[in-house]
């Protein structure tokens, strides 16, 4: 039984994720940001993404964040793929709609200024969501000189994935 993954955001990068999901028989659910209403219903309409011009595969199902709840049911993992000054906004969304320990990736880069200097927006996203919901959630990053249009026609790039938890990091690399 192939992997379910929801992508919350459907910018440039978070929707070239979606492809090598997709490539490896995936199924994947991109839900756009209270941003992305456009961008979701040209992916609706036509199955384009009318800024990064790419057409999805088949199969790749599109919501609007109004959905996310019942998008990430049934996940294996959430990918999230909000810009920076999302991450609060996401927190919201991510709690709202997480009754268990699913699996966050981050594509997100960036930290949070803190009382006693800066934190990781992974250490910062699993904090807020176990402090809201009374479980951890594991959470994982993804970086490196992946550039979106470049994944989005399929490039050979190289990423690094890291995690608190090694064992979660080697799940993900598994699965790209």
């Amino acid at each position: 039984m192939s992997k379910t993954v929801t992508i919350l955001g459907a910018g440039v990068m978070g929707t070239a994720m979606v492809l090598p999901f997709a490539d490896r028989g995936m199924r994947v659910r991109l839900v756009g940001t209270h941003l992305d209403r456009a961008i979701i219903d040209s992916i609706k309409a036509s199955r384009l993404h009318p800024k990064l011009n790419v057409t999805l595969p088949k199969g790749v199902e599109a919501f609007h964040h109004e959905d996310f709840t019942a998008a990430s049911k049934g996940a294996d993992f959430i990918l999230l793929g909000v810009a920076s000054a999302g991450v609060e906004w996401a927190i919201g969304k991510l709690a709202e709609a997480l009754t268990g320990p699913t699996p966050l990736i981050m594509i997100t880069k960036g930290m949070s200024p803190e009382p006693a200097g800066l934190s990781a927006f992974p250490d910062v996203v699993q904090a807020a969501l176990q402090k809201r919901l009374g479980f951890k959630v594991p959470v994982a990053a993804i970086g490196g000189p992946c550039i979106a249009g470049e994944l989005a026609v399929r490039r050979q790039t190289g990423t690094v994935i890291v995690s608190r938890d090694q064992a979660l990091a080697a799940d993900f690399a598994r699965a790209f």
